[in-house]
């Protein structure tokens, strides 16, 4: 069988490099070089707004959504809960306790724990009718089930959590009240404290100094920090919230350097670590008085998880970027000195018959490929093949874009049965209506 053979060049900021041949060979991934960040295999199916954690050498990944974003329904949700061996990269499909997403994982005691999350009850193309949860549940790994808990006090999605000793702390959030809702979301201005020790143990609430949404949240020792989101307001933040356990008092810190809206964070061997859509990975230990940019991933991606499969080890799961969701997951080795860069190579079935390559496109996570023998696009983040537009001449070209990234042009001389022309023929290539046309002038 044909197969396209991927080299991915991993560079330290932006979009991944990508050379792309024909052969007849087949094989699987391999990784020639070491360095700080590393495609470490992919998901099932890639998804955002979701829960994800480490325990007994497995990332478990529950709900998210999968259809097309911002247009939600019941059909783009996520049931699966899902585990990968972290010892040969496996998945293996768990109990699912329903469709959901935003919804949050956490361990404690050799158990994970499920955290509100939302549903959407409607159909495609229906008004959207999406609810907030209020379940809360522990997943006992061994006896491979789920047992409900008390619920919380009030349903809460769009939020984050954290363990912190024995106690779970749920932070921010809204609440979604359906179709029928009257009035606009609710949103949280207090966190929940559980004691996971204790089982007779009851929520306590705790007031916060802000209300946001789709942020971080994580912890270093003793103390909770609160990174970005969006606020009640509209306005995507930055900040960096602290709350000292010990003291019960809030404090701020340096603001992130990117915007914060749907990042993601970790706290490993006394500090944060946080990335978001630019696909910088920065970090802040407590006490400092600005982040520090420790290196990029290959994918830009936010609403993803961050999870520390060891000690100086982060995972990137999941996630979602301009040009689509990220089913790869990278690796990065905080213990290693940097910045180097590294060569993945990857080997998939390609759907089509050989192409003569005459001209190729980039952008952002989409690869096209066009020439004598037809158009293929290539989602380099879940490694999705579809046909795309064919080139309506054959010949050589060049290829560019325009400055929205919406376009690409092609410029070069066209052939007649095998006579070359005496004009160049010039075409526009539209993403999102996979059209060529012949080119024009685009004037402001």
């Amino acid at each position: 069988m044909i197969s396209a053979a991927l080299l991915l060049a991993m560079p330290l900021v932006g979009t991944p490099l990508l050379a792309a041949s024909l052969h007849e060979d087949g094989g699987e991934p391999s990784s020639p070089t070491s360095t700080r960040v590393e495609v470490r295999g992919r998901m099932p199916r890639a998804v955002t707004s979701f829960g994800a954690e480490v325990l007994h050498g497995h990332v478990y990944v529950l709900g998210g959504y999968f259809g097309i974003p911002h247009q939600y329904d019941w059909t783009g949700q996520s049931g699966d809960f899902l585990r990968m061996s972290l010892a040969d990269g496996t998945w293996e499909l768990l109990p699912s306790p329903g469709r959901m997403q935003s919804v949050t994982l956490e361990t404690h005691g050799g158990r994970l724990y499920r955290i509100g999350g939302m549903i959407a009850k409607n159909d495609p193309g229906e008004d959207e009718d999406l609810v907030s949860s209020d379940a809360f549940a522990r997943f006992d790994p061994l006896e491979r089930s789920w047992t409900a808990l008390p619920p919380l006090p009030a349903p809460r999605s769009s939020h984050e959590s954290t363990v912190i000793g024995d106690h779970l702390y749920v932070v921010a959030g809204w609440i979604l009240g359906g179709k029928d809702a009257q009035g606009p979301p609710q949103w949280h201005d207090t966190m929940l404290r559980l004691d996971l020790s204790n089982p007779d143990a009851a929520w306590e609430s705790i007031e916060m100094p802000f209300q946001r949404r789709a942020l971080g949240v994580t912890s270093v020792g003793e103390t909770l920090v609160v990174i970005g989101g969006i606020t009640s307001e509209g306005k995507l933040s930055s900040s960096l919230d602290v709350y000292d356990t010990a003291t019960g008092l809030w404090s701020e810190g340096p603001d992130f350097p990117q915007g914060g809206f749907g990042l993601a964070c970790q706290g490993r061997d006394g500090a944060v670590y946080a990335s978001a859509g630019d696909g910088g990975v920065y970090s802040w230990a407590p006490g400092a008085e600005s982040w520090e940019s420790i290196t990029s991933w290959a994918f830009p991606r936010f609403f993803h998880q961050l999870v520390s499969p060891s000690a100086g080890e982060l995972l990137a799961v999941g996630g979602v970027a301009r040009g689509g969701r990220i089913a790869h997951l990278e690796t990065l080795n905080l213990a290693e000195p940097g910045p180097r860069s590294r060569t993945t190579r990857w080997e998939l079935p390609f759907p089509g018959e050989a192409i003569s390559l005459e001209g190729a496109f980039l952008r952002d996570n989409l690869l096209c490929l066009f020439g004598e023998g037809g158009a293929w696009r290539l989602d380099v983040g879940e490694f999705h093949w579809s046909a795309m537009d064919a080139l309506p001449t054959s010949g050589a070209v060049t290829t560019a874009y325009d400055g929205t990234g919406r376009l690409g042009f092609a410029f070069g001389t066209a052939t007649t049965g095998g006579d070359v022309q005496a004009a160049p023929a010039s075409f526009e290539y539209d993403f999102k209506y996979d059209a060529w046309d012949p080119f024009r002038v685009h004037r402001p």
